[in-house]
């Protein structure tokens, strides 16, 4: 109900990396931008209970080091990135695994993706554990900040130094496996206060 009724939701590709060296990328569609002043995002792991212990390797690492990179994903590599949702032990590198490139980032030691025309390098604010109905906790909210960003030129806008969406082709998370694009915009003024 949920997933399906709040729609479309922006995508975080978010890579980390162990303190054994083991890259992790793993897509977030509960993730948003969360304020400009500081840059920062936040998106949430949900436990799988089935695992031992029972949360991601995304948040395993990010509690190891305090980093990640957020990558916006874009339609020219979403099959790609599809293959690192799956539910793959820590010892797999969804790198490699994917077939995307591994670039290496400047401030923090978590790898970027090579695709991604825009790529954050983060540090992590906070983690809020988030407690379900019965108290347990089943989640985790990270919130990061980012203290590196890199912007491919072919997507940037010199000019009104912004990116332009229609060339960052940005995909949406709606309900189930369904994604979506935005392929129609408009523009429409905000009032003015007298």
């Amino acid at each position: 109900m949920l997933i399906a009724s709040v729609i479309p939701r922006p995508i975080g590709l978010i890579g980390t990396i162990s303190e054994d060296g083991i890259a992790n990328l793993s897509p977030f569609s509960y993730f948003g931008l969360m304020g400009h002043d500081p840059l920062a995002f936040a998106f949430t792991c949900v436990h799988d209970k089935r695992r031992n212990p029972p949360f991601k390797d995304t948040l395993a690492n990010i509690k190891q080091t305090g980093e990640c990179t957020v990558q916006i994903m874009s339609s020219w590599f979403v099959e790609a990135a599809n293959h690192t949702c799956g539910n793959w032990p820590p010892s797999i590198d969804e790198f490699e695994l994917s077939g995307l490139t591994k670039l290496q980032s400047l401030v923090v030691k978590a790898p970027r993706v090579g695709e991604a025309a825009v790529q954050f390098e983060c540090k992590v604010l906070e983690i809020r554990d988030m407690k379900a109905e019965d108290g347990t906790i089943n989640s985790a909210m990270i919130i990061v900040e980012a203290v590196m960003v890199h912007v491919n030129k072919d997507v940037y806008d010199e000019t009104s130094g912004t990116v332009k969406g229609e060339l960052l082709d940005p995909i949406s998370r709606l309900g189930g496996c369904t994604y979506g694009l935005t392929r129609e915009t408009f523009d429409l003024s905000r009032p003015v206060a007298n």
